[in-house]
């Protein structure tokens, strides 16, 4: 097995077991045995607002991002599971994921926790809303893919988390929609072409939801596809602004790529969820490796803005600063993370593939 399906695998038993030491923090006990949980509370109605998700996990009963929080840390301030109890840790519940006949990978994703629910989405365009203290489902989602859509998905029909804002759930599918499911029954109000996915435009990670915005990028690194970063409103879901990772000659950046024919598949993927500064309105996103990834004499030059980090103005989507990263390089494959220091400038960090950790001033 792979490292990283083995720690894929290690934080999802993580989750399900510390999930199953909250249920039976719930229960009391008769001779030994946990009593049956009452039935599950109605769904609570409240909507998400854009405040709720500045706080983050002021609220620690809540995960409301991919990463808990703007900043990207994924750091949770739950005191419940120390060095004395995790090795008394043991499952409470399992839910089957996979669909009979399709290609699976396992999950991807992180889970929104919402007032008792649990948020989840899978492979092959799948999601749930499920009763975080017995893992019975409340409602099911299922976007049909086209019959040959794996030919266009690298690396599994994998998909890593929801976003969520007001009453609504965003997810982007492998066959490159974005769609904004109710919260409470999971029906679709309104879904939207953002790519193609011939060109193998494919949406894997979790939507960055700010300021009634979904920004959502997309994948197909390895194939022969140009990396972009779109936002949509939160209510319509028209498109705002769309920033593409790799610039052709005439745009900023564009004389990297000497090549125009080149440049327009240039790579410069998007599959990780970005992070946000909201001081600085500031939304960052890691980019991935060039195309062709392996064979750099036909993309000579320094192939902006490809296995980078790019800061983008959260109202505009226009590029406000990039550091440079390795000529050659594999993507940047972990979502920038912001750090604030003592004594020195705000930070954003990120790391890569080449297994190094980046730090860079937010200017």
């Amino acid at each position: 097995m792979k490292l990283r399906h083995v720690i894929r695998f290690t934080l999802l038993m993580t989750i399900a077991c510390g999930l199953g030491l909250a249920a039976q923090q719930g229960t009391s006990q008769q001779n030994g045995q946990p009593t049956l949980l009452p039935p599950a509370p109605r769904m609570s109605t409240r909507a998400i607002t854009e405040q709720d998700l500045l706080a983050g996990l002021k609220d620690q009963t809540r995960w409301l991002t991919f990463s808990g929080e703007y900043n990207g840390q994924r750091h949770s301030p739950l005191t419940q599971l120390t060095p004395q109890n995790i090795g008394g840790l043991v499952p409470q519940w399992i839910f089957q994921t996979d669909i009979a006949g399709f290609p699976g990978r396992g999950i991807e994703t992180t889970p929104l926790v919402i007032d008792g629910v649990m948020y989840v989405t899978g492979n092959n365009n799948q999601a749930w809303a499920l009763d975080a203290r017995t893992g019975v489902p409340i409602w099911r989602y299922r976007r049909t893919l086209p019959a040959n859509f794996s030919a266009y998905v690298c690396c599994g029909p994998v998909n890593r988390g929801f976003g969520v804002l007001g009453d609504r759930l965003f997810m982007g599918t492998l066959d490159s929609h974005l769609v904004a499911l109710d919260r409470k029954t999971g029906a679709v109000i309104w879904d939207v072409a953002v790519g193609d996915i011939t060109k193998a435009n494919a949406i894997t990670h979790a939507p960055l939801v700010l300021k009634g915005q979904v920004i959502v990028g997309v994948a197909g690194g390895d194939f022969s596809s140009r990396g972009f970063v779109d936002a949509y409103d939160a209510q319509t879901g028209e498109r705002a602004w769309r920033f593409y990772t790799v610039p052709v000659p005439g745009e900023p950046g564009g004389n990297s790529w000497p090549n125009q024919e080149v440049a327009l598949r240039g790579g410069g993927a998007v599959w990780n969820s970005g992070s946000y500064d909201p001081a600085l309105n500031l939304v960052f996103f890691g980019t991935g490796n060039p195309n062709p990834d392996y064979y750099g004499d036909d993309r000579e030059g320094d192939n902006l803005y490809t296995c980078s980090l790019v800061a983008l103005d959260a109202d505009s989507g226009k590029l406000r600063w990039h550091p440079r990263r390795a000529r050659l390089g594999f993507g940047a494959r972990a979502g920038p993370r912001r750090s604030d220091y003592r004594r020195s400038a705000p930070k954003s960090d990120h790391g890569g593939q080449s297994e190094r950790l980046l730090l860079h001033n937010r200017p």
